[in-house]
């Protein structure tokens, strides 16, 4: 693996456990609460609404995480890395922005602490 890509498949794969492990115990929750007072799941449900909105939350959480987790597990068995597809029209435009504002930022410094005889700034262009 490469770079920081460890760091980000180990993100994504506690992120996941974290999703797992929230979904969980909100169940577990549920249950004690239908135990204790004897009641039925409905009712012991409307009991924790903070419990069912984790329980969606991290529902639809786990689908995504889950399956960007599989998908690098998948690639780091395989010893790929992500693939990287590049529009060459938006590469193009893009090295032609980074120039433009590298050339420009550094053509157009701006100094202001100077100041004439009037108090007002003075600006001054200088070259990079």
């Amino acid at each position: 693996m490469q770079r920081n890509y460890r760091f980000f498949f180990m993100f994504v794969f506690s992120t996941t456990l974290l999703c797992i492990y929230v979904f969980a115990f909100c169940w577990v929750y549920i249950v004690r609460i239908m135990a204790s007072e004897e009641t039925t799941i409905w009712k012991a449900m409307i009991k924790t609404p903070a419990s069912i909105v984790l329980i969606i939350y991290t529902f639809i959480s786990m689908w995504f995480v889950g399956g960007l987790t599989a998908f690098h597990l998948y690639l780091i068995s395989t010893n790929q890395v992500s693939p990287v597809r590049f529009n060459p029209h938006a590469l193009a435009f893009q090295m032609y922005t980074a120039s433009y504002l590298l050339h420009y930022s550094c053509r157009l410094h701006m100094k202001t602490s100077d100041t004439d005889m009037i108090g007002e700034p003075i600006h001054i262009i200088k070259e990079c």
